[in-house]
């Protein structure tokens, strides 16, 4: 089944490519300054935590939420790093 799953949202993908149809993703995020961690070090570079929420929706009629949770790094002279994690429902 799960095979089938991937073969099917390939053929979809496929099948939107080769049409030319334009496909147009829509995304709202919540946030809130609370759920956000920063910590500042003695070299400059600051590290944030951060939650987030997001409601989608795209040019073809369907909607979902997703959960984010990540952080992400800057250091001066080097710049950011960004590691995310999303969880989705369609």
């Amino acid at each position: 089944m799960r095979y089938f799953t991937i073969i099917l949202l390939f053929a979809a993908f496929l099948n939107n490519q080769l049409s030319g149809k334009e496909y147009i993703v829509e995304m709202f995020f919540i946030n809130d300054e609370r759920d956000f961690d920063v910590m500042r070090f003695p070299d400059e570079s600051i590290v944030r935590q951060f939650k987030s929420a997001a409601n989608w929706q795209d040019n073809m009629g369907d909607y979902g939420h997703l959960e984010c949770i990540g952080n992400y790094t800057s250091i001066i002279g080097s710049g950011t790093t960004l590691k995310n994690f999303c969880y989705g429902k369609n």
